[in-house]
């Protein structure tokens, strides 16, 4: 007889996203762009890590736009 552990104390890995966010100044002038790639559970959250990430990174900036694209399954 085989045991089963539950689904939290063996999850899935997450997908992988690479993630798109627009960098402006305070008068909303685009001052670039920055890429990240992160695991994340689908795209609302790789978008919500996108900002967090970016405001991290860029603290005089504000990230808008962030898009995100699943670029590999994990299996």
């Amino acid at each position: 007889m085989r045991l089963r552990l539950p689904d939290f104390l063996n999850p899935k890995p997450a997908p992988f996203f690479e993630t798109t966010v627009q960098l402006t100044n305070d008068r909303g002038d685009i001052l670039g762009t920055d890429t990240f790639h992160f695991h994340a559970r689908d795209e609302r959250d790789a978008r919500r890590s996108t900002l967090f990430m970016s405001a991290l990174k860029h603290p005089l900036r504000h990230p808008v736009l962030p898009t995100a694209r699943r670029i590999r399954e994990t299996s």
